[in-house]
């Protein structure tokens, strides 16, 4: 069994479905490191099922925008790699191929160097809040 089971994601189609059609919404996805234990087949099909409810929802309501973060380094002591490192490139070409023709409506932030050159706390980056402020920064505010 897999350190981290893909029974803690949630449907793509359920919760992008759950958004209203009217209102402003910011949408933020991040799960790579909950998919990372996994075949590489299956974070591509799940991509591509978060693609296909991000087209359904952005038909419903336009003006949600949708974010996407890139992998980041993750290391939990004592030296236990999350496969992070070995899969970082194919994950980010993946994001990036998958989301092609959407990319004006999905911003992508490529947080890899970022994380490589800071302190790695636990699975998580130490700057893990700045990256989160460096996004509503960049998103808050924008116009359509």
């Amino acid at each position: 069994k897999s350190f981290m089971d893909v029974s803690y994601l949630h449907s793509p189609e359920k919760l992008f479905g759950s958004i209203p059609s009217e209102g402003r919404y910011i949408i933020n996805i991040h799960h790579f490191l909950h998919l990372s234990a996994h075949h590489i087949s299956i974070f591509e099909r799940y991509l591509t099922a978060v693609r296909n409810a991000i087209i359904r929802l952005l038909e419903r309501n336009p003006h949600v925008l949708i974010t996407l973060r890139g992998p980041h380094v993750a290391e939990h002591p004592p030296y236990f790699c999350l496969s992070t490192d070995a899969w970082a490139q194919y994950i980010t070409t993946i994001q990036k191929e998958t989301f092609r023709d959407l990319q004006d409506r999905v911003i992508y932030f490529p947080f890899w160097d970022i994380t490589v050159a800071s302190e790695d706390t636990d699975i998580h980056p130490g700057c893990n809040d700045h990256l989160s402020d460096v996004m509503f920064q960049f998103t808050c505010g924008r116009q359509q």
